[in-house]
């Protein structure tokens, strides 16, 4: 009984909400008054104007038909009207007493409320035919994807996806360790990473950068027939006082170390020699630490290392350092000669203690690094040559077998192209201007060119080489001075030649405006530095470490440890960039930059000038005076880039008891939940007669809704309605399992 009085309210209710939407009426309409189809139906007649210009019209669309009467016209009206009405009252009455007295409040809110939630139809006047009408309202519009477009600040996406920043920040830092600001700009990753946590459906712009694009048409392919053999570029590196600058001055049959404050090479110095009808272009890295990142720049350009050490002192810190800055530029083995300096000297006089001394060298070098210094008679792939920069002992066996290097490996170019290369250094002459020291890796440079250079472009003034003398071109492997920049390029960046200057000052402020965009972070242990670029970098290539101890017991002893199988046999790769002893200075900084890499101390502190590039750079550095704690900080950070393992957590399931079609919405699903409860946030798995149907892909909910109300969720026992996103093909009888995707974070074992 209770049912039925709710049916015989809701009737009325949805009648008058029909007549309302589709006869509206100027006048309003009181409790007791008759409502506008009871007085169509109580007048006999209608205004006469109104009804024969209706009848002209329906006579004119058809001119074929017999002419109707305007009265008869009136009277199909009405009835049409009243049969709409009467049926669409059926439709509730029906769904109220099919599931008895629970359903009908349930299904009849959910029908009024969700059609509040939408577009009312149009009102339709009384020209208009009942099926143009219901034809209008079928057009339903398709949910679409939200697009972005890359890079997008922290702020913009917040708006975009309706998400506050506060959460957006809180659950990057929660779920990925990362720190964010408010004004940061997020990449490609970071933004999926985002819409996958809050459930977003997004589609990524990233349309090419001027940048990318002038790449793309600058690196075609060279054909094979313009592809030339060209000089080697060989960097010398080593420790301090070893003789690199000496030997190379022997090289050159120069006198530059006497010109030389201290005996210190306080610049990157480039030359190109003739050796045997063979050009071999050189570089001079400064040895001190105080020039740690000059000599990483040579590295990294750098072709074949050639490593000085001297015989007296032997290995030394900064002879261990220039090894991990060669292995860190990716030098493949074989690419590196181990010159051992000074064997003039008294106490080798004899062939023994010769022997002795650079047996003891090649064991202490292929201790430390196997793969790039097991010298040839041990079955590496490292050459060993003994020179002496003041008699010139071995220098002819020390150029021969650069030569011989360069052939096994085939180092080629084309001079056609146009040409591109590294900044070693810049300054700012008088009478010059800014002037630039570049390395032409490719190509051939001439006077005129347009250059671009990271955020600075100009046009080719003056070319000088290595001699001081100005010259016209610069083919492929040839150190140069150029100048025609307005300001300095920044050092380390790649130079191009661009097809005029238009094209240079758009790729130039491009690339200007890229890195205003990118802001310093205000995290005080990642000022300057892209913590999801350090993140994302660290996951492909593993837990680089820079380690330095108090004494060289210790060192041994964490190396040990960091040799067992808990951390070499692990699903993360680490790597040990440098070991050594002493406080941690500027060029660990410069090598843990160079490498996405962190650094370790134990029993030492850093410099204060290490302290501040470190903050400046972004890099981490933990310290330890416990050797247990200092590798449960290692576990901890290798756990932190293992992926998370994904695990389905069942929330709950409904069965479908009705199928509600809303125009401008689609099917919506009225359910009952027979276990656990469904939350707004769950996916959904629809299964008909026991089998799975949607099988690509989970479903998301659109809205919840118990009665008029958007709900969370909805617990066992009660009624709801459901709409799911982007999928019509549901029946009474479907039952919906809801699940959640958990993310576990995994730890080394």
């Amino acid at each position: 009984m209770h049912g039925q009085k709710q049916s015989s309210q809701t009737q009325p209710k949805q009648a008058t909400r029909y007549e309302s939407e589709h006869h509206s009426q100027d006048r309003p309409y009181h409790a007791g008054q008759k409502g506008p189809l009871q007085q169509r139906t109580d007048e006999p007649t209608r205004n006469t104007t109104q009804t024969q210009a209706l009848s002209r019209e329906v006579n004119r669309q058809n001119p074929m038909t017999p002419k109707l009467p305007a009265t008869q016209i009136h009277a199909e009206q009405k009835k049409s009207a009243s049969e709409e009405q009467a049926s669409a009252s059926k439709e509730v009455i029906s769904s109220a007493t099919q599931h008895g007295t629970g359903s009908t409040t349930q299904e009849a809110s959910l029908r009024l409320s969700t059609a509040n939630d939408t577009e009312s139809i149009s009102q339709t006047s009384g020209k208009k035919s009942a099926e143009e009408a219901a034809a209008h309202t079928d057009v339903e519009p398709k949910k679409r994807a939200l697009e972005i477009s890359v890079p997008i600040t922290v702020k913009e996406l917040s708006q975009l996806i309706g998400v506050r920043t506060t959460a957006i920040i809180q659950k990057l830092f929660e779920n990925e360790h990362v720190a964010i600001t408010l004004n940061q700009a997020l990449d490609k990753a970071m933004v999926e990473t985002i819409a996958i946590m809050f459930e977003k459906e997004i589609v990524i712009k990233t349309a090419e950068s001027p940048e990318e694009v002038f790449l793309r048409e600058f690196n075609g392919t060279d054909a094979p027939g313009d592809l030339v053999l060209r000089a080697p570029i060989v960097t010398f590196m080593g420790h301090v006082n070893h003789g690199k600058t000496s030997l190379l001055d022997s090289i050159r049959h120069t006198n530059l170390v006497d010109k030389e404050a201290g005996g210190i090479t306080q610049y990157i110095g480039s030359y190109k020699l003739q050796y045997k009808d063979q050009a071999i272009v050189f570089l001079d890295t400064p040895g001190h630490e105080a020039f740690t990142s000059m000599r990483a720049r040579g590295a990294n350009v750098t072709d074949i290392v050639v490593l000085v050490v001297a015989a007296d002192d032997g290995v030394m810190p900064q002879t261990l350092e220039a090894v991990s800055h060669a292995k860190a530029a990716n030098l493949e083995p074989g690419r590196v000669i181990v010159a051992v300096n000074k064997m003039d000297l008294p106490q080798f006089a004899n062939e023994k203690a010769r022997n002795d001394r650079l047996e003891r060298i090649m064991q202490q070098l292929a201790k430390h690094e196997p793969d790039l210094l097991t010298p040839e008679r041990w079955g590496g792939k490292a050459i060993y040559v003994e020179v002496s920069a003041l008699t010139k002992k071995g220098i002819d066996d020390l150029l021969d077998n650069i030569l011989l290097v360069a052939e096994i490996n085939e180092l080629k170019a084309n001079p056609k192209h146009r040409a591109y290369g590294t900044v070693l250094e810049t300054k700012i002459l008088e009478g010059k201007g800014v002037v630039a020291t570049v390395m032409v890796q490719n190509g051939t440079l001439r006077q005129g060119d347009i250059i671009v250079c990271g955020s600075q472009f100009g046009r080719v003034k003056d070319i000088t080489n290595h001699l001081g003398k100005r010259i016209k071109e610069a083919g492929p492997s040839t150190p140069v001075e150029v100048s025609g920049f307005d300001h300095l390029p920044d050092i380390g960046d790649k130079f191009y030649v661009a097809e005029n200057q238009a094209q240079a000052r758009m790729v130039a402020e491009a690339n200007a405006s890229k890195k205003r965009r990118t802001p310093e972070s205000d995290n005080a242990s990642a000022e300057g530095a892209d913590p999801f670029k350090v993140l994302l970098e660290r996951k492909k290539q593993g837990l680089r470490i820079v380690l330095k101890t108090d004494v060289q017991g210790s060192l041994e002893a964490i190396q040990g440890k960091l040799r067992l199988p808990e951390f070499t046999e692990k699903e993360i790769k680490f790597y040990l960039l440098h070991a050594g002893v002493g406080p941690i200075s500027e060029g660990d900084v410069e090598l843990a930059d160079a490498s996405h890499g962190v650094i370790f101390g134990f029993n030492v502190t850093a410099s204060s000038k290490a302290e501040d590039l470190a903050k400046k750079k972004g890099i981490a550095i933990y310290r330890h005076n416990v050797i247990y704690q200092l590798l449960e900080n290692i576990k901890e950070l290798m756990s932190g880039l293992l992926k998370p393992t994904i695990t389905e957590e069942h929330v709950g399931r409904c069965v479908i008891r009705k199928i509600i079609h809303i125009s401008k919405v689609g099917n919506v699903a009225g359910c009952f939940v027979t276990a656990g409860m469904i939350e707004r946030s769950s996916q959904l798995r629809l299964y008909r007669d026991g089998i799975l149907v949607n099988k690509d892909k989970p479903l998301a909910i659109g809205s919840l809704k118990r009665f008029s109300e958007d709900v969370s969720k909805v617990k066992e026992g009660f009624e709801c309605g459901i709409k799911v996103n982007g999928y019509e093909d549901i029946k009474e009888g479907d039952e919906l399992h809801a699940f959640k995707l958990i993310s576990v974070q995994r730890t080394l074992e």
